[in-house]
Formats: structure tokens, C-alpha cells, sequence
């Protein structure tokens, strides 16, 4: 990437950001999946085993994460470090992806501002969870599918099984994602016996070692793969009519006491929008614009098919659905580069007095997440350590599922306050 002006003004924005976030991280918040997840990297020290607080296989939780904690020897100092760098390489890969997808200068600050100082991105690297991996080996999938659709050599191919591997490895939710990826290596518009063969092998090549690994833990539980599959009708349908994923999709643009409950309203609203400026625009997305929307499609829709926790939980605030926002989290970079690209794709059709009003509109509004992520990496830094509490207290409780504890009970990340 060429180092000019714009890199210049893209880096500083990325830099404050990752000024924030090491204000914010001065020590690892920690959280009961965080104690789960220390434990299995204990656990596989002492016994070479992953195993829960409760001493059970740890097979509610991927086991790469733990297996990367345990080389950290408990030290969360130098896991805070590795965190930063984390931060600092999907900085890298998001500059990559705006200058990829956005062509216009002033779109790709606008662009920048909205990655950077996303509260549902931030919120991930200031707790110790498995998620700033996930992301950041989502990015760099992306990156290297675009290099490969461009090139078509076979070294991009293997990159993204080796990521495919990892992301599932990392987060079950990786396994969402793999169809979207083998679908866009399949070439619809010239199918043939390659390109299939191509989308085979990689996504076989993703999915078999996790498979793997909960069909011989879920075996030893003496459940087989049934545990990992119960939820599948109980899920579904009941999420797909409930609006808790969209009321946590529209507070990433609008405070949450405007939208909390009303998700279904607003998303609505902007399907009859979108239809609305695609007949009137005749809009066309291009291969990679329509790749960004499939992982996000397919993502959520494998997520509205295996989470139960809309389900089992009674939402009383918008604060619960803290869980939630770490499972939606994931469209959040796909979402924004699609959004901003399309608009960056239509500016040479405006006037020059539309645009002037379209950035306006978007600097005055980019005040909304910037202030956002300021005031909850305030509350975050003061977030009660593990260390400073009792950790069998109800805050933590060494049993259950990570999303159904006691509402009376559950600990909550300030960053998840009304604020949002």
C-alpha cells in the first residue's frame, strides 16, 4: 500500500483508536466465558486436558482460544499486549478493505471513524474472549478471497483453508461463515468441475477438524452430536419473530432508547427503503459487494437456526442482550464496507449539492459512535476485575451455560449501559 496523504489521515484515525483501547485495557476485564477459558489453558497445562470449572471437556467453548491462553502461563499482562497487537493487525486488514472497497477520500475516513471507534468492536478486545481473534482472522479471510478472485493462485487457496481451520477452531460460529466463502469461490457465472472442486476443498478442509472435535467430546459426554444440534426448530423460528438481534443491529447507528423493541419496526422500514432505491436507481452490486452481503446473510440465518439464548432468556433491558451483541458482532465489518461502498458507488450520480448534504449528514452523525466508544471505554476501565471479587460469587457462578444465569444475578459489561 502506497504511503501518501490519505494513508496518513487513515493511520492517525486507526492510531486514536488503538489510543483508546489501550486506555481502556489497562488490565483485562474479565467476565465468567473469561474463567471458563483460563481454566481449560490451566487445565491443559497441569493435565494436557481442556476441562471447565465444573471439570467436565470443555466442549460448550472452540478450544484454540484456551490452547493460545495457555501459552501465555496465566500472565494476563502479557496477554493484554498480545490483545493490542491483535487490535493492530485488524487495523491493518480494515485500512486494506476501505481502500479496497471505497474509492472516495472523503468516504474512506467516514468509513474509518465508523470501524474505529465501533463500541461492538472495541467492547471485544477490552474482555478477555476468543472474539478479537475470530474477527481478525475474518478480515484477513476476506482479504485473502479478494487476492485470490484476482489472481486465482493456488497460495491463496491454502490461506484460506489454514484461516478456515482456525476460525472454526476459534469460535463455533465460524462454521457459519465457511458456506459464504466456499460459495464465492464457486464461479457461478462460468460453473465447471474447478471451481467446484475448488469450494469443496476448502470448505471440507475448514470444517473437518472441529467436526472432529465435537464429535469425539460430545461422545465422551455421551450425547454424540445431539447436544450441538437440539435447538435447531426450538431456535429458529422463535428468533426470527422476536427483535433482539435488530434492536442490538440499529443501536450501532442509533441510541438504544430508540430502538430497543422496535428492531422489527426499523428493519421494516429500511427493507421498503432498499426496494424502494433499487427501482429507482436500478442498483447493481458488484461480485465483492454481493460477497460481503452473503456472509452477512448467511451468517445470521445460521444464527437465528443454533441460538437458544433469545429463547431461554426473559430480556428486560437492552443491557441483557450483552451476549447477543457478542454473536451479532461479527456482520458489523462486512456491514459497514458494504454500506459505505454502495454509497460510495452511486456519489459520481449526484449533484454536487447532494453530496455536500450527504457528508455533512455523515460527519454530524459519526459524532454518534465516536462519543459512544469514548464514554464506554471509560466505564470499561473501571469494570470490576475478576481479581477484585469473590470468583464464586453469583457475579460468577462456576456452573451454567455463559447466557442463562439469574437476571437478578448476571453481571453485565458497563459498556452495554443505557448509554448506548
Amino acid at each position: 500500500m502506497h504511503f501518501n496523504r490519505q494513508t496518513l489521515i487513515l493511520t492517525i484515525i486507526f492510531g486514536c483508536s488503538f489510543i483508546l483501547l489501550t486506555y481502556s485495557t489497562s488490565q483485562m476485564n474479565l467476565t465468567y466465558d473469561s474463567r471458563e477459558y483460563l481454566h481449560a489453558a490451566e487445565s491443559f497445562q497441569s493435565e494436557g486436558k481442556l476441562l471447565t470449572t465444573s471439570g467436565e471437556s470443555f466442549t460448550n467453548w472452540a478450544p484454540l482460544f484456551p490452547l493460545i491462553l495457555s501459552t501465555f502461563d496465566g500472565d494476563l499482562q502479557v496477554y493484554r499486549y498480545f490483545n493490542l497487537l491483535c487490535y493492530l493487525s485488524l487495523c491493518w486488514g480494515m485500512m486494506l478493505l476501505i481502500r479496497h472497497f471505497i474509492q472516495n477520500k472523503r468516504m474512506q475516513i467516514m468509513c474509518a471513524i465508523w470501524l474505529t471507534f465501533a463500541t461492538p468492536i472495541l467492547m471485544q478486545f477490552n474482555f478477555l474472549w476468543s472474539e478479537p481473534l475470530f474477527i481478525t482472522f475474518l478480515v484477513f479471510k476476506i482479504l485473502l478471497l479478494l487476492h485470490f478472485q484476482m489472481t486465482s493462485r493456488p497460495i491463496y487457496l491454502y490461506g484460506l483453508a489454514a484461516l478456515g481451520v482456525l476460525i472454526c477452531l476459534q469460535r463455533y460460529a465460524g462454521l457459519f461463515l465457511i458456506p459464504a466463502f466456499a460459495l464465492a469461490l464457486f464461479d457461478f457465472n462460468k460453473p465447471n468441475r474447478t471451481s467446484l472442486l475448488r469450494g469443496l476443498f476448502y470448505g471440507i478442509a475448514s470444517v473437518l477438524p472441529t467436526l472432529i472435535w465435537i464429535g469425539l467430546h460430545y461422545q465422551q459426554k455421551g450425547t454424540g452430536f445431539s447436544a450441538f444440534a437440539t435447538n435447531l426448530f426450538t431456535s429458529f423460528f422463535p428468533n426470527l419473530f422476536r427483535s433482539y438481534y435488530q434492536d442490538i443491529f440499529f443501536s450501532w447507528f442509533l441510541p438504544s432508547k430508540l430502538v430497543f423493541q422496535l428492531g422489527q419496526f426499523y428493519l421494516l422500514a429500511v427493507l421498503i427503503i432498499l426496494v424502494v432505491v433499487w427501482i429507482k436507481t436500478k442498483l447493481r452490486l458488484t461480485r465483492d459487494q454481493f460477497f460481503l452481503l452473503t456472509i452477512s446473510i448467511t451468517y445470521y440465518l445460521f444464527l437465528l437456526l443454533i441460538d437458544y439464548s433469545p429463547v431461554n432468556d426473559k430480556v428486560k433491558g437492552f443491557s441483557y442482550l450483552s451476549d447477543l451483541e457478542r454473536y451479532l458482532v461479527v456482520l458489523y465489518i462486512p456491514i459497514l464496507l458494504l454500506l459505505f461502498s454502495v454509497i460510495d458507488q452511486k456519489l459520481d450520480q449526484m449533484r454536487a449539492f447532494q453530496r455536500q448534504v450527504l457528508f455533512a449528514v455523515l460527519v454530524i452523525w459519526s459524532l454518534y459512535p465516536i462519543t459512544r466508544a469514548i464514554k464506554n471505554s471509560i466505564d470499561w476501565r473501571n469494570y470490576p476485575s475478576l481479581v477484585k471479587v469473590d470468583p464464586v460469587s453469583v457475579a460468577f457462578p462456576p456452573t451454567g451455560q455463559q447466557h442463562t444465569a439469574p437476571l437478578a444475578v448476571r453481571h453485565v459489561p458497563q459498556g452495554m449501559s443505557d448509554f448506548r
